[in-house]
């Protein structure tokens, strides 16, 4: 009976490659767990407090935006053009504090109450959802770099295009809707004392 056997040379050639691609895997696996328990993380949190004050905001509306900005600028020196997104909030409504003692007045057994025309009361970003993209030539990308001027345009422009939006779509109600809606929910609160009807 004859059985043909790979020659001594390739049998050895064939270890040869088992052997060296187990040491290979061994050192890798090696090197990475010295990479982990040799890691250090240090973190430094550094927190100032700008301002601390009470507020009396009477909110009417909370609204939430997705906005997308796309920006392009072109001139002798070159062209850039720019994407930015994420979310908005903004919240709509009564400054209380801005309510003062002539704005107070009884009728009888109603006491008036005149209300402050309504603003915007707070703008802010969801965290984590804002992010950019850029692309640009030499000269624009140069200048960015030194002033960081493409993110801050298209950041202001992020903010006039949700207020827009808001306006002009409703979002951002009037005074006499507010009014409506503050005498609408005083009225199922009503106590055998005196009334509240804001004007």
């Amino acid at each position: 009976m004859c059985v043909n056997r790979p020659p001594a040379g390739k049998v050895i050639a064939r270890m040869g490659w088992a052997v060296l691609i187990v040491g290979l895997a061994s050192a890798v696996f090696f090197l990475w767990r010295y990479v982990q328990t040799s890691r250090t993380d240090v973190e430094r949190t550094t927190l100032s407090l700008l301002r601390s004050e009470a507020v009396k905001f009477l909110v009417v509306r909370k609204t939430t935006l997705q906005v997308v900005v796309q920006y392009e600028e072109e001139d002798w020196l070159g062209h850039w053009r720019g994407v930015l997104w994420g979310v908005a909030e903004m919240l709509y409504g009564i400054d209380l504090d801005k309510v003062t003692p002539s704005d107070l007045r009884r009728d009888g057994d109603t006491i008036l109450v005149r209300l402050p025309e309504p603003r915007l009361l707070a703008f802010s970003v969801e965290p984590g959802s804002i992010d950019m993209m850029t692309k640009s030539t030499a000269a624009p990308k140069i200048a960015d770099l030194l002033h960081n001027g493409q993110r801050k345009l298209l950041e202001e422009r992020f903010r006039q295009r949700a207020m827009e939006f808001a306006t002009g779509h409703d979002l951002t109600p009037g005074k006499a809707e507010i009014v409506r809606e503050l005498n609408q929910a005083v009225a199922l609160f009503r106590s055998s004392g005196f009334r509240v009807r804001f004007e």
